[in-house]
């Protein structure tokens, strides 16, 4: 229905349809965050097959907020940050598979990862000072999130993702 609309509205101005690169940002239990770890995984799994089989080619896959049975006053682990978005992906991954079976030319939805990211919208609320992130931390992220493919089988992951999500030490907010 997507590609339909995109036809009828660029069709118009003469904008060509393969020229636009759709892309969802915060894909994630962001919205469901008053929920268990399980019944937000299962939405967020909806929510990214659905996203990649309307044809968005841009996938940021974010799991770097706390559901209602984590822990509120740790941090989330890495570990955990990494296992969900590797479940996310492997979503991802087989809702491109049923996209290849209509249209076998169908290209692959790029992917972002990581959890350094203020949240949509920016800062809530001003902020005095901005932890810049590490280069140890990128390579953190990164090895976590090899981990957690590798245990899902998921072994060219990283062959698709291009982009990390760091913290650069600027910062802007919902004002």
């Amino acid at each position: 229905a997507l590609h339909k609309q995109l036809d009828a509205d660029f069709t118009g101005i003469g904008f060509p349809k393969d020229k636009i690169i759709l892309g969802g940002d915060h894909l994630g239990p962001l919205t469901w965050q008053d929920e268990t770890e399980k019944d937000a995984m299962e939405k967020s799994i909806e929510l990214v097959k659905l996203f990649v089989l309307a044809g968005f080619k841009k996938i940021h896959l974010d799991t770097s907020m706390r559901v209602a049975d984590d822990p509120k006053d740790q941090v989330l682990s890495d570990e955990t940050i990494a296992r969900r978005g590797a479940i996310l992906y492997e979503a991802c991954e087989e809702a491109y598979q049923e996209l290849l079976k209509e249209n076998p030319c169908e290209a692959r939805p790029a992917f972002i990862i990581g959890s350094e990211v203020p949240i949509p919208g920016g800062a809530q609320e001003a902020e005095d000072t901005i932890q810049v992130t590490s280069p140890e931390a990128v390579e953190q992220t990164i090895r976590v999130y090899r981990e957690q493919f590798e245990k899902r089988g998921l072994k060219d992951a990283f062959s698709n993702i291009i982009g990390i999500v760091v913290q650069p030490g600027v910062e802007f907010g919902d004002a």
